[in-house]
């Protein structure tokens, strides 16, 4: 109690580490770029390792869709890790003992679908990755091409004619923080107390 008493405190004083604002420039190259920026990143793109300033346009719209994919796989492997911590794994699996339910332990319940049939379960998210991954890679205008901005729209959202620039920019951040959190999930589980709260 005592700890998140000054937790609370502190976190007014955080003001004072942001980093100043700066301004985003004014004609990108690239409109990809500017989705994802914002305060949290002194408005400016994100880009720690400085890749922007050695890749070319279409270099970066390979990195944006890169990212882009990482995040959605990461935001999917958080939400079934959870889920599957939770004790929300309900489904019945023929594991050695039966039909039964896998372990609560995501690592666990991995383990025992690795075993079942001899892999197949893993063929079968092996294949429909590379369905999906032929699906982006061949409807619409590829986001690589010179009408793509490195966004992939599998579902046609760009055709509407809105501007989906703020759901762009969730989904990017979102993604952000699931790769994160799927990364803390796998190291608390390796390494025991290595992520502090975790198991919640």
């Amino acid at each position: 109690m005592a700890r998140t008493a000054v937790a609370l405190a502190l976190l007014g004083a955080c003001d004072a580490f942001q980093s100043p604002a700066a301004t985003a420039p004014a004609a990108p190259a690239l409109r990809s770029t500017t989705i994802g920026v914002g305060p949290e990143t002194g408005n400016v793109m994100w880009d720690p390792a400085g890749f922007g300033k050695l890749a070319s346009p279409t270099t970066m719209k390979w990195f944006r869709a890169s990212e882009l994919k990482h995040g959605r796989v990461a935001m999917l492997a958080t939400l079934g890790w959870t889920v599957q911590a939770s004790g929300g794994g309900v489904i019945k699996f023929p594991l050695e003992g039966g039909l039964a339910a896998l372990s609560a332990a995501p690592l666990e319940a991995n383990a025992q679908l690795w075993g079942m049939a001899s892999g197949m379960g893993f063929l079968q998210i092996i294949l429909t990755c590379g369905v999906i991954e032929l699906v982006t890679e061949s409807t619409g205008t590829h986001y690589m091409s010179p009408g793509g901005d490195g966004y992939i729209d599998i579902f046609g959202y760009s055709k509407s004619g809105e501007d989906l620039t703020e759901l762009q920019t969730q989904e990017l951040k979102n993604g952000r923080l699931a790769m994160i959190g799927i990364a803390s999930f796998f190291s608390a589980a390796l390494i025991p107390d290595s992520v502090p709260g975790y198991p919640w």
